[in-house]
């Protein structure tokens, strides 16, 4: 199927992993990590495999016009400046910090244990045990 069974490769990954990543939000702690983990193994494997296998594709034709060190540092250093660049303007689409008023919560917080007394000696020492004379 070529190019063709590339994609549908990696369309049916997806949805293999789709199942999985629900179960890492909706499990607790343990099984929360296995599906993530199958979750992850799917998207990754196939992803890698399929996208990388297909930069030959590309790599082929830029080497005969411009040398295969040349682009090679397109492919591989490029692709990791275009990533930081993309990462850096996502940064300016992100919310800011929460402002103090807007930090309110329906959930728990801690202010409630603010005022407790630390959980150490603070300095003073633990109390003995009464002595007794007669058994001297």
């Amino acid at each position: 199927m070529g190019i063709r069974s590339r994609v549908l490769i990696l369309a049916l990954s997806q949805l293999i992993a789709t199942l999985p990543a629900f179960g890492s939000v909706i499990f607790g702690p343990l099984w929360a990590m296995i599906t993530l983990a199958i979750s992850y193994f799917f998207v990754f494997l196939f992803v890698m495999n399929n996208v990388g296998g297909n930069l030959p594709i590309l790599v082929d034709p830029l080497s005969k016009a411009i040398g295969y060190r040349e682009a090679i540092m397109i492919f591989y250093a490029g692709f990791y400046a275009l990533s930081s660049i993309l990462f850096f303007l996502t940064m300016f689409l992100m919310d800011g910090p929460v402002e103090k008023e807007e930090a309110k919560t329906n959930g728990m917080d801690n202010k409630a244990f603010e005022n407790e007394i630390p959980m150490r000696n603070a300095g003073r020492s633990l109390p003995s045990a009464p002595h007794d004379s007669s058994r001297l």
